[in-house]
């Protein structure tokens, strides 16, 4: 429950010591004026410590309700580990959790997967089941993939530029 002033206006302020809760995703944020949505300016402040809401439409007698988000950052090691359980509460008000499957370097982790033709192949994210015969492509391996391809280099023999200085001769002319 929030209380505006007499201007319509309310600041919020994150005091959590460690500082590791910032106010975050303000165009999703719902503010609810006797149970009815209202259409506000949401603010936040460069550090995300600080949010202000404007344009209130005041009435002494309101109930203002305020659903808003909070990102909280890792504050042991600022790494995720292989088993943990990160969650959340979603803005249907539900907490939803995951495991993380596992904490590597990024170009070590997992960009997609391929069949025995190379083609992409899709995984169920809920059940992150991996279809068989499926291979794992890291994000380096990708990179490695993609840089080789620009080596490939293309040379025009030299019969064909005659022709193609012609040509552009031709279209310049016109």
């Amino acid at each position: 429950m929030v209380v505006p002033n007499g201007n319509g206006i309310v600041v919020l302020e994150r005091t959590d010591v460690n500082e590791a809760e910032t106010f975050d995703l303000p165009l999703q944020w719902v503010l609810l004026k006797d149970d009815v949505p209202v259409n506000v300016t949401k603010t936040l402040d460069p550090f995300k410590r600080k949010a202000t809401i404007t344009g209130i439409p005041f009435s002494p007698t309101s109930v203002y309700k305020l659903s808003y988000w909070i990102s909280t950052k890792n504050l042991t090691d600022g790494k995720f580990a292989a088993n943990e359980e990160l969650s959340y509460r979603n803005p249907d008000g539900f907490d939803t959790s995951m495991i993380v499957e596992s904490d590597v370097e990024q170009y070590k982790g997992t960009h997609h997967y391929e069949d025995a033709t190379g083609a992409w192949v899709d995984i169920d994210p809920l059940s992150q089941t991996i279809p068989s015969g499926a291979v794992k492509v890291t994000f380096l391996d990708n990179l490695r993939k993609n840089n080789e391809k620009l080596r490939q280099i293309k040379i025009l023999k030299p019969s064909a530029i005659k022709g193609l200085v012609n040509e552009f001769a031709k279209v310049m002319s016109e």
